[in-house]
């Protein structure tokens, strides 16, 4: 029994470790955004998504397992290449996650639990899509979601999706939130990239 509570506790201490290291680079994010373009010049890389979005599936499964909630992939073209800032990917993944584990976390015992990422890629666009079958997000709400410091949370801060939205106009998409959700329940969230603001 003893060893099964200090189990837990090790993947409890991690789950809080990756959690700690994907808001830092949000946070890292957040400051340069801050910083003249003079002063601080960031470089874009060369991101795998399939590579980037299985480690990100893999540092948070504890985190799925024991909130009881699935958590579905789907990359078309499986080989999505894009030259981005590391952070802005990051906070961009991370803070869609957090926001849906919120919503499930609300969610009744017994009702399964679901999220589902959708990334794809057509002759223009780099895509993403995050689903997850909450409560949802009241009509009245779906403006001031992307207000800053509006948050339903009582642990929310309301910087999340602002931010987001602002880096993703940096690189001239947008994020909007889908009237309809496609898991029967919850919110799904619409991220669009142009492909020439992807290139090196």
């Amino acid at each position: 029994a003893a060893k099964e509570l200090i189990e837990a506790d090790l993947e409890t201490a991690n789950d809080r470790i990756n959690t700690i290291r994907y808001y830092m680079g949000f946070i890292i994010h957040f400051v340069e955004s801050l910083a003249s373009e003079n002063e601080l010049k960031r470089e874009k890389e060369k991101i795998n998504v399939s590579e980037e979005m299985n480690k990100f599936l893999e540092d948070f499964s504890g985190i799925t397992r024991r909130n009881e909630t699935t958590l579905s992939l789907t990359i078309n073209p499986e080989n999505i290449s894009i030259y981005i800032h590391r952070a802005d990917f990051a906070s961009m993944i991370l803070n869609l996650f957090t926001n849906a584990l919120k919503a499930v976390q609300k969610l009744p015992e017994g009702v399964k639990r679901k999220m589902k990422i959708t990334i794809t890629k057509d002759s223009k666009n780099f895509k993403v899509k995050f689903s997850d079958n909450g409560h949802g997000i009241k009509p009245i709400n779906r403006e001031k979601i992307f207000r800053v410091f509006y948050t339903t949370n009582k642990q929310g801060t309301g910087l999340g999706l602002p931010i987001i939205r602002e880096m993703l106009e940096d690189y001239g998409g947008k994020i909007e939130l889908s009237e309809n959700s496609e898991l029967e329940e919850g919110a799904t969230f619409h991220i669009t990239i142009p492909l020439e603001e992807l290139k090196k």
